[in-house]
């Protein structure tokens, strides 16, 4: 039975993960999933999907009307963007690519659900960042500088919500190689893989109680503690 007065907002679910989000809380909840495209997205009675494209500054403009009356009471941004050339050579119109879709375009999001007030009390927004962040390559360069530049936003962010008693719950998964469309094509991962739908059913039993930064899966605690000991072209 889906409960329409509890309503959560998936940011990037047209597919990967955010789809995964957007599929198993619609079974007990409301849920709007922001996106470019649902060519695959399946067809979900609970779902509503809204075709906005939050790189293009001209979204902003009536972005209000899009939202009249909505009150979130969980946040997903699952959004991201990698380039499989991504090094530091990348052309300078790929790097702002990646830097508006895995950061600017959060943090400008972000601002329009705190500043209108769509958010209920004790909220859960939920970020995602990566691994890459302290495993460092010669690829990726610009990705890893996007999540690490959300890692640093994140934490503002928190300090922010707690300094002004905001009362929402701030949450930032860093995570492993996901089983996903956008790495597969892109990168090969030195792990197996973590499945998004497995991910995604971690979030749903555990978003009553996110509020901190978190590795996932958990063997990248003990790992980002041994790479800092290995030989640096691992």
């Amino acid at each position: 039975i889906t409960n329409k007065n509890k309503m959560i907002l998936v940011v990037g679910g047209s597919k990967g993960l955010g789809l995964e989000i957007a599929k198993i809380f619609s079974e007990t909840k409301k849920v709007k999933v922001i996106g470019r495209t649902f060519e695959t997205f399946p067809a979900i009675s609970s779902v509503e999907k809204i075709n906005l494209d939050l790189l293009n500054d001209l979204e902003y403009e009536d972005l209000d009307k899009k939202f009249t009356n909505d009150s979130f009471e969980a946040v997903f941004f699952t959004l991201g963007l990698i380039n499989k050339e991504d090094n530091i050579f990348l052309e300078s119109n790929e790097i702002d690519k990646i830097i508006k879709t895995n950061f600017s375009s959060i943090v400008k999001f972000t601002q329009f659900l705190i500043d209108k007030k769509k958010l209920k009390t004790n909220c859960l927004i939920c970020f995602c960042s990566s691994v890459t962040t302290f495993y460092s390559r010669d690829k990726q360069i610009i990705y890893a500088a996007s999540k690490n530049a959300l890692n640093s936003y994140v934490n503002s962010l928190r300090f922010h919500v707690q300094k002004n008693k905001l009362n929402l719950r701030i949450s930032n998964l860093i995570l492993g190689y996901l089983d996903s469309n956008m790495s597969n094509l892109n990168y090969s991962a030195p792990l197996q893989k973590f499945s998004n739908k497995k991910l995604a059913m971690y979030i749903f039993n555990n978003h009553k109680s996110l509020k901190t930064n978190k590795i996932i899966p958990s063997y990248w605690i003990i790992l980002k503690i041994i790479l800092k000991f290995l030989p640096i072209k691992l």
